[in-house]
């Protein structure tokens, strides 16, 4: 198992969509990862989106190192275990971390 965190937190309203799952068990939310190459900063972006109870909620993205990595796989159509670490509050802040269940 490995785990990652989510980047892009603090941007277009995210903290919110945060503080709205923050007491979601884990295990109730679905992680879906969408490539976005034609991402302006990154070519090899890809977007987390969590859903729960059919409501999508775009909380980030996964950082450049690993995007590096994952992009040409899912770009192959390689299927990837991504689950819900947690997401918890440190100093008033809201963080996401994800675990790949496929490693």
């Amino acid at each position: 198992m490995r785990f990652i965190k989510v980047v892009g937190v603090m941007f277009e309203g995210r903290q919110e969509l945060l503080e709205e799952l923050y007491d979601i068990s884990a295990k109730e939310i679905i992680v879906v990862l969408r490539r976005e190459p034609s991402n302006t900063y990154d070519k090899n972006a890809i977007k987390v989106v969590l859903i729960h109870e059919k409501s999508e909620f775009e909380v980030g993205y996964i950082s450049a190192d690993n995007a590096v990595e994952y992009a040409q796989q899912l770009d192959s159509g390689t299927q990837f275990d991504f689950r819900l670490s947690k997401i918890d509050k440190f100093k008033g802040t809201y963080y996401c971390e994800l675990a790949d269940m496929t490693v």
